[in-house]
């Protein structure tokens, strides 16, 4: 599996999800309402690519209904997106159980304005950090302009009428809620700003992007820990296979040849422990994960970008964890999550 192809991995985990849940025989995961948040939409790739998805799964369950919530703070490339939307809008017929939204919004850590350093219309690295718009070397910041900035907690409260209890436990959320990020290095800080739908386990899947040249050292183990903490199960999202991450796995993280000495940017996939997409994860695409003295199949991100098959080893027979030692590889760092409530679903205005 070739886990360098970022541009084409995210689809692969919204495809990965989409299918499973249409797998799936009525509400038996979470009900059915589906929301995707879509930080960072740019022109409107990825909602594109997911209108495909969600006609099929609401052709296969027709008591689904979906909403696709798009933001982009950049305003020339809003304009560019609500276009798309407005487009894919006329498409959809009269009584669609398919909801498209827009909104021209930076999302972060907390509410507030914040400084966005863009290039041009739908560039792909405009950056609320100076130096992460620069990292990739291609496009020079030409423009400077204040946006605003909310968190996906408070979009999710305001869109499904959720009061995120003060401990983050309370009545059980039933609507799967699904959130993609590409932020161009500010995703530590959108991840921050969905703390309190962590806690109460709101979060279906959330998929993001890792790049090396714009996130500070420690940051992806940071956000493994982040995710381990909250019950959710972390992958490195390959074209083929999925490399399951372990927080507390040291052969993972060492300074010489760890997962943070990668070039590549990654798109990665956090699940919580009863998603059932995890069990096809497993017993389709998982790839070992390394351990203890037995590095087997961490792909040489510095070198090449597809990992290396052991003979002796059932995951690359579509075993799963189910090769030698697996049980061992079986590391339990969560409790159970807790039980999930639906609300219905409502579109304010931008």
């Amino acid at each position: 599996g070739d886990f360098g192809v970022k541009r084409h991995t995210d689809q692969v985990a919204l495809a990965l999800i989409m299918s499973t849940l249409a797998q799936e025989p009525g509400d038996s995961y979470r009900g059915d309402n589906l929301i995707l948040v879509d930080v960072g939409a740019n022109k409107g790739q990825t909602q594109k690519f997911a209108l495909k998805l969600l006609t099929a799964l609401l052709t296969k369950r027709d008591t689904m209904t979906a909403m696709v919530l798009s933001y982009e703070p950049a305003p020339a490339t809003f304009k560019l997106l609500e276009k798309e939307v407005g487009a894919f809008k006329k498409q959809l017929p009269e009584d669609s159980r398919l909801t498209l939204a827009s909104y021209e919004k930076g999302l972060g850590e907390r509410a507030g304005m914040e400084l966005l350093h863009v290039a041009a219309a739908g560039d792909q690295a405009a950056s609320f950090s100076l130096r992460k718009a620069r990292a990739t070397g291609k496009l020079a910041p030409r423009e400077e302009v204040q946006v605003e900035v909310v968190t996906v907690d408070d979009e999710l409260n305001r869109h499904l009428q959720i009061e995120w209890p003060p401990m983050g436990r309370g009545a059980p959320i039933t609507d799967i809620v699904v959130v993609k990020i590409d932020t161009e290095g500010w995703e530590d800080r959108v991840i921050r700003g969905m703390a309190a739908g962590l806690k109460a386990n709101a979060y279906a899947a959330i998929v993001w992007e890792w790049c090396p040249q714009k996130m500070a050292k420690g940051s992806l183990r940071l956000q493994v820990t982040t995710m381990a903490a909250h019950g959710m199960l972390t992958y490195v999202v390959g074209t083929a296979v999925f490399l399951r991450l372990y927080a507390n796995e040291p052969a993972l993280w060492q300074e010489a040849g760890g997962m943070e000495t990668t070039t590549k940017t990654l798109n990665l996939l956090a699940l919580p422990l009863d998603s059932p997409v995890n069990a096809r994860i497993e017993h389709n695409l998982l790839l070992c994960a390394p351990y203890e003295e037995e590095p087997l199949h961490l792909p040489q991100f510095q070198h090449a970008s597809r990992a290396r098959g052991h003979d002796e080893c059932e995951c690359w027979r579509g075993g799963g964890l189910r090769g030698r030692n697996a049980e061992s590889r079986r590391r339990p760092e969560q409790t159970t999550p807790t039980t999930r409530v639906g609300r219905r679903l409502n579109v304010p205005d931008a």
